[in-house]
């Protein structure tokens, strides 16, 4: 009889499921089903973006937490809205759950201050990647994490790619003073 894998020290495997029998991560989360608006199989290529940087990283790219005042899922679309983009007005509002989110304007409820951190700089400032490692995985990731669905890159335009086709050696990091310096830079 084969067992359950053992998992490392401080990581815990929760698999949620949605209507439809469809099983995922939390932190794969995609923002149909947090808003509760229609969704199809660009969700897929969503949690497939989530998939490609937790394997890159080591991490969730959207680890939310439940907070004082913020809920889980609105804590998960606050990092979605600082790492990718802002919900576009129509969409945030489009789900039956947009109300406990959004207020009737699109902004985020409940939430004085949204820290914009783009992906490319994460990846660079918290990871250590070098710029050009961090911009090409960027230009791969974030045409499957679009917020609105139907802007979404399909699966078949994202073959073309240039991330599935560089080398990323393994000094593809770098150190921590150079993204010191590189964040700096920045500001």
């Amino acid at each position: 009889m084969l067992g359950e894998p053992p998992l490392q020290s401080g990581y815990t495997n929760k698999v949620i499921s949605i209507p439809g029998g469809i099983f995922y991560k939390f932190s794969f989360k995609y923002e149909q089903v947090l808003i509760g608006a229609h969704y199809s199989s660009t969700a897929d290529l969503w949690s497939f973006a989530c998939t490609v940087f937790e394997l890159v990283t080591g991490e969730y790219l959207f680890d939310a937490k439940q907070e004082p005042n913020i809920s889980k899922e609105q804590n998960h679309i606050a990092i979605i809205t600082e790492l990718i983009h802002k919900f576009p007005k129509k969409f945030a509002l489009s789900g039956t759950k947009s109300k406990k989110f959004f207020k009737k304007n699109g902004e985020l409820k409940n939430l004085n201050e949204i820290n914009p951190w783009h992906l490319k700089h994460v990846l660079i400032e918290k990871y250590h990647f070098k710029p050009y490692q961090a911009k090409t995985l960027t230009n791969m990731l974030l045409p499957y994490l679009r917020i609105t669905p139907y802007k979404r890159m399909t699966a078949a335009e994202g073959l073309d790619n240039q991330w599935f086709y560089c080398d990323i050696p393994v000094e593809a990091k770098i150190t921590e003073q150079e993204a010191s310096k590189l964040f700096k830079q920045r500001k």
